[in-house]
Order: C-alpha cells, then sequence, then structure tokens
C-alpha cells in the first residue's frame, strides 16, 4: 500500500508538472488550481505527514523519483513538498535529502543551500509576550524564525460563513480591535495575526465589511486596505478579479479579486517584502471580505535567497477563501 501512494505521487507529478522554477528572481506564477489538483494537494498533505511520523519508509531510488518531479516546479503541490522538506524535524528524512542533494552536486542551489543550512542549524529558545518560540542559527550567521508553511487548516475568523485556509504550524500572536475609550472589543470584525522575529515575519489580517455598497471592481480596489498596499507597489502592484472555476466555483461570492506587491519594505530597503490580498463581495449580503498577509526577509535569513518562492506560495493562498 505504502509502494502504491508513492508512486501515485509520482504519476501525477507528471501531470501538474509544467517547468523548472529554481531561481528566486523569476516572475511569480499563478492559476486557478483545478479540484483535481487540490485533491492530489491534500491526498499528498497527508501522506507527507506519514511520512514525517515514520509511517512511511521511501527508498532512495523512490526518493530520487519524487525530488525531481516535485521541487522546483511551477505548480501549487510542488512549493507544498518544498515546504515539506523546509520544516521537517524527522532526522531520516533530512539524512535522505542532504545524501541526494550532495549525490547530485545541488549544493550551490538556493534551494538546496537553505535546507542544507537549516538542518545544519542550532534551535535556539527564546521567550516572546509570554510564549516560548524557537529560532534556528546557522553559525551565529544566519537564521530560520521558525514560520512554517506546511501546515495549515480550515478557519471561519468570525465564527459566521466567511473562511479561509490558515497556516496553523505557526506560533500565533492574536491581535483584536478595542476601543481606546474604554478598552473594550469593538464591534468592528477584524483579526489580526503576527508571528516571527527579527529575520523573518508574517503578518495575516482577516477583515469583513457589512453594508460595503460595492458597485464596481474599481470600488473594491478602492478599499482602505487596498488602496494602501496599491499606494506602496504603485506600478508594481497587481489587482486582479479571478474567474470562479475549478477550486473558486462554488466561493460563495459574486467577485473574487487578489491583490499583490513583492519588493522591498517601504521604510527599511534592506527588507524584502510581498504584500497579498484577497478582496471578496457578495451581492445579497453586501459584505466584502479582506484577507491581507505581509510577509518580510532581511538578508541575514537563512531562505532570503528562496524569498520569491515563498511569496509565491502565498500567493496562491489566496485563492483558498470562501464563504460557506
Amino acid at each position: 500500500m505504502k509502494k502504491k501512494v508513492l508512486l501515485l505521487i509520482l504519476m501525477l507529478a507528471g501531470v501538474f508538472a509544467f517547468a523548472e522554477n529554481e531561481e528566486s528572481d523569476k516572475e511569480e506564477f499563478l492559476y486557478v488550481v483545478t479540484t483535481d489538483e487540490l485533491g492530489y494537494f491534500f491526498q499528498s498533505y497527508n501522506w507527507l505527514q506519514r511520512w514525517e511520523a515514520g509511517e512511511v519508509k521511501v527508498s532512495d531510488k523512490d526518493f530520487s523519483g519524487l525530488y525531481e518531479n516535485q521541487i522546483g516546479q511551477e505548480t501549487f503541490t510542488s512549493m507544498l513538498f518544498e515546504n515539506f522538506f523546509r520544516n521537517t524535524n524527522n532526522k531520516d528524512i533530512q539524512k535522505q535529502v542532504k545524501k541526494y542533494i550532495q549525490k547530485n552536486k545541488l549544493s550551490d542551489k538556493p534551494f538546496e543551500k537553505a535546507l542544507l543550512k537549516k538542518y545544519a542549524s542550532t534551535p535556539k529558545e527564546y521567550e516572546q509576550d509570554g510564549k516560548k518560540l524557537i529560532q534556528y542559527s546557522y553559525k551565529e550567521e544566519e537564521f530560520d524564525e521558525n514560520i512554517n508553511l506546511f501546515d495549515f487548516t480550515e478557519v471561519h475568523p468570525f465564527d459566521d460563513e466567511f473562511g479561509a485556509l490558515l497556516f496553523n504550524g505557526i506560533d500565533w500572536h492574536l491581535l483584536t480591535w478595542h476601543s481606546m475609550e474604554t478598552n473594550e472589543p469593538t464591534d468592528d470584525k477584524m483579526i489580526l495575526l503576527m508571528a516571527g522575529g527579527g529575520t523573518n515575519s508574517i503578518t495575516i489580517q482577516f477583515e469583513e465589511i457589512d453594508n460595503a455598497k460595492i458597485s464596481t471592481i474599481e470600488d473594491l480596489k478602492n478599499l482602505p486596505k487596498v488602496k494602501n498596499v496599491a499606494n506602496k507597489y504603485k506600478d508594481d502592484f497587481t489587482f486582479i478579479e479571478v474567474d470562479k472555476v475549478g477550486v473558486l466555483e462554488n466561493c460563495g461570492v459574486d467577485n473574487y479579486c487578489i491583490g499583490y506587491g513583492i519588493g522591498n519594505d517601504q521604510f527599511i530597503s534592506e527588507i524584502a517584502a510581498g504584500d497579498f490580498i484577497t478582496c471578496m463581495y457578495n451581492k445579497k449580503t453586501d459584505k466584502a471580505y479582506l484577507i491581507y498577509t505581509y510577509m518580510n526577509f532581511s538578508q541575514i535569513n537563512i531562505n532570503y535567497e528562496i524569498r520569491n518562492r515563498l511569496y509565491n506560495y502565498l500567493l496562491f493562498f489566496t485563492l483558498f477563501c470562501f464563504c460557506d
């Protein structure tokens, strides 16, 4: 049975693999994921969890086929595998990865270089706002802030129809809006999640707007959060309405738009940044829904060279929001 599962992953990899994408400076890619690929994505996710738990054994020959079919491809699922290898704590898998990299002389490639540094890093515990967190240190020169983009779960942030996929392998700090006068929670449907450290951080904001009064796509683009990000990136900001096909066929809204910008932080030019927004509107309820994600990297982060690949993964997650 284990062999059959691995063979299925290798066969399906050929269906969804289009082209290699190893360099961090290549232009991002995006397509609406089909329901078939999403099924394959979840099947791969479940199988990788079993591998991490030691319930699956992969021969070196099968590992080579899996790695070659998955890593560096322009597919959503390829980036899932990459994030699995970035975050695995299974020493046997790490050894197999290192053996493959060394055998194929890949240690100078950006992705493989980042993997080897992460595996050779020392985990260090520290405390932040009462939470015990882990930072990985490579020779006290480069760092990984333990932002795990492999694990995810479905959430309904306001306990209503509005839902999304959220990374749940991250130690989030939860912020809600309170009145400055009374310090009581406000009626605003807005939640802010933050995580990370000095070399890499991530912020995700959920917002639900009642009585949005949206008539055109331009109205969505002029919502305050969208407008702020657009002004930050100017001509480098992309805002599009996505066709409701594939995984978006039953998204539950009339308009589904995404916006994104990738570049340098507006305050510190040495910091690389990416901003990603999902913006949805339901005419019947007159509600707009926003999910905003921001991630940055400093040059001493282990993943700095592969940051655009991680931004690309976040870009795909703009497609996984919905209204039940």
